[in-house]
């Protein structure tokens, strides 16, 4: 079933679907040598783009939507920049037409929310509130999904700290904040959202993966397949954005691009000062990742098959939609698509924290540094920028790029 919000005036009410059946996990299939060595000699220098500051262009007349898409924002803190930006943002663009922030998951690291009798619950329940309060008041509404942090970082708990989330997300709208959760805690979509001329849908990439309880367990992989082909037939000449945690295509380290000093020091993954050199470990740390041990990097084999899932509902719409958004590595990026899918990849998931990104073939932008990506639609045009948070930025003037896309022709202008 498929859930569809249409927020014009800006109104909540939200129905998601219930439902799906999982992807049986196989056995790590093996790789090929060659990719191995091609994928670990990658140096993946940490690309940043030129920054540069946004003009104020008007995407094709007055935006008739806007999108903020900021990702993994689970560690922010009061103090953290990136807040202040995002709400500025937000009442500028509100102040022009409708306006979703979507935060694309991993709301809450490290573990998602714990139970109430955890000590660090208050402090988890901290940190969606700090997000949300940075929409609150701007004229913008927020949309929460899932990652998988949010899914306890993918353990046996994990439905019930997303059950948590979600409830604390749908409290808050209920108390009237200008909030909503979807899909449904535990389902995988796909939702949909309309925000005038744009239409989110919305998938939970981790329900996938998670090779534990899920909710909707009944769900057939081919039953949601269709079910986002339909969700983007039926958009009605809207543009079409696809959310998901994960990504389809990304340039950082869940994609093979892990910088070559890794082989040396693999500590610094999980803390980036930890210069203790393992040079054993490390390669074997880095050919591990490189083959497919952990479904949250695209070698990994139930990765593979969620992909390739929603690559083919993509495909098989009468009119692929034009962009996927997602989060789950830690740089911004805007990638170019292939032939039959999305025209562009946006990986928007350095709210909070970053990690090295290359500049592989395809990449129009890639930078390690804390940011959102936004998405404005006008009559005409698609404005995408992405909005760089640095100590020289101010909410007032942010720092960042920008293209500007015909959606006619698909042709592309700088701004």
């Amino acid at each position: 079933m498929l859930c569809i919000v249409a927020l014009r005036p800006l109104s909540p009410p939200v129905m998601a679907e219930r439902s799906p059946s999982g992807l049986a996990r196989s056995p790590v299939a093996p790789r090929r040598l060659a990719l191995v060595l091609t994928l670990s000699a990658m140096a993946c220098s940490g690309y940043e783009a030129p920054v540069a500051p946004l003009a104020p262009v008007d995407p094709g007349g007055s935006p008739v939507a806007t999108v903020l898409l900021v990702g993994d924002g689970g560690a922010v803190t009061s103090d953290s920049p990136i807040l202040a930006h995002l709400g500025a943002d937000a009442r500028r663009s509100a102040s022009l037409g409708p306006t979703l922030v979507a935060f694309l998951g991993d709301n809450v690291y490290p573990d998602g929310v714990r139970a109430p009798g955890d000590p660090e619950h208050g402090r988890d329940t901290t940190k969606l509130a700090l997000q949300l309060e940075a929409v609150a008041g701007s004229g913008a509404r927020a949309l929460f999904m899932a990652g998988n942090h949010d899914w306890a970082g993918g353990a046996e708990d994990g439905l019930s700290t997303l059950e948590r989330q979600a409830a604390w997300v749908e409290a808050a709208d209920r108390r009237g904040a200008p909030v909503t959760w979807l899909p449904e805690a535990g389902c995988p979509g796909p939702s949909v959202v309309d925000v005038a001329e744009v239409r989110l849908v919305v998938l939970d990439t981790q329900w996938f993966i998670h090779e534990h309880a899920r909710g909707c367990a009944e769900r057939a992989p081919k039953e949601i397949s269709d079910a986002l082909t339909t969700a983007i037939d039926g958009a009605e000449g809207r543009e079409v954005v696809v959310l998901g945690h994960h990504p389809l295509r990304t340039h950082g380290p869940h994609g093979g691009y892990i910088p070559a000093d890794r082989h040396l020091f693999p500590l610094r993954d999980l803390w980036s000062s930890a210069f203790v050199p393992l040079p054993v470990l490390g390669t074997a740390y880095v050919m591990a990742r490189v083959w497919g041990i952990s479904d949250q990097d695209l070698a990994g084999d139930g990765n593979e098959r969620m992909r390739a899932s929603i690559q083919q509902a993509l495909r098989s719409a009468r009119r692929p939609p034009r962009l996927f958004a997602a989060a789950h590595e830690h740089s911004l990026q805007v990638l170019r698509g292939g032939e039959g899918g999305p025209a562009y990849h946006l990986v928007s998931g350095s709210a909070s924290k970053v990690t090295p990104v290359s500049r592989a073939p395809g990449t129009l932008f890639a930078t390690s540094e804390i940011g959102y990506l936004k998405v404005e639609v006008g009559a005409r045009s698609i404005r995408l920028s992405a909005v760089v948070v640095t100590d020289r930025s101010s909410p007032e003037a942010p720092l960042g790029w920008c293209v500007r896309v015909d959606r006619a022709s698909g042709s592309e202008a700088s701004c």
